[in-house]
């Protein structure tokens, strides 16, 4: 049980900054840009997703998945903002709802 207690404190600590590294990003974007993103957690979900896509299911080396998976998310973030976000910068609420 005693020799448990290293591996449970770094994957508490691994969460606690997975959480902070979402938690930033969307104090970020609601700092900069002035929109309330809510779906912050879902892209960075996706991706990993992605990146497990492209490293299992494709086969390619995982350094070069996450970077594809960077690459994917971040133009889907991109259209999202251009297409969605973009017209309710003056209004939160609708923001919030999309």
């Amino acid at each position: 049980m005693i020799a448990l207690v290293p591996e449970m404190a770094l994957n508490g600590l691994m969460l606690g900054l997975t959480l902070m590294l979402v938690a930033l990003g969307l104090t970020l974007v609601f700092g900069i840009v002035r929109i309330v993103n809510l779906a912050h957690g879902e892209f960075y979900m996706l991706g990993g997703m992605v990146a497990w896509y492209f490293a299992v299911k494709v086969g390619l080396n995982y350094w070069l998945a996450l970077v594809l998976a960077m690459v994917t998310v971040s133009l889907l973030g991109a259209v999202t903002e251009r297409f969605g976000f973009r017209y309710f910068r003056s209004n939160l609420v609708p923001s919030v709802i999309l």
